[in-house]
């Protein structure tokens, strides 16, 4: 996970600058964290899923708002179905595709999301904040 500075497509409307900004319906840009190689090691498969893995992300990012604040998330896949699918099934919109990496840029934002407590699987990722 990493902080990542980006700007906002000039067609996106005003209601979703200010959804993704949080206060400014002309805001040009936004700084993100990046949800980035998203993966599982597949040891691991009947014990956590991608959708689990991706929930504890977030929770770690929503603790991490906490303390320094920030109001979205973007993930960065290639244009496979698999991926795209993945992504809005878990509720991300897509924004823009990256014009350097070619990358499909997928955005949530924090108000969007809720905390999902599971011990069980933090014990497995071992991580914490």
């Amino acid at each position: 996970m990493a902080q990542k500075h980006m700007q906002l497509p000039q067609e996106i409307s005003k209601s979703k600058r200010k959804k993704y900004d949080g206060i400014n319906n002309k805001a040009t840009d936004i700084n993100c964290y990046l949800i980035g190689q998203l993966g599982k090691n597949d040891k691991y498969k009947k014990v956590i899923n991608g959708k689990e893995v991706l929930e504890q992300a977030i929770n770690i990012i929503q603790k991490c708002s906490e303390y320094v604040g920030g109001r979205t998330i973007l993930v960065e896949c290639e244009n496979k179905e698999p991926l795209k699918n993945f992504y809005t099934d878990n509720n991300f919109e897509y924004l823009s595709t990256d014009e350097v990496t070619g990358l499909l840029q997928y955005i949530l934002p924090l108000n969007k999301t809720k905390f999902v407590k599971s011990d069980e699987i933090s014990n497995h990722l071992q991580i914490g904040c």
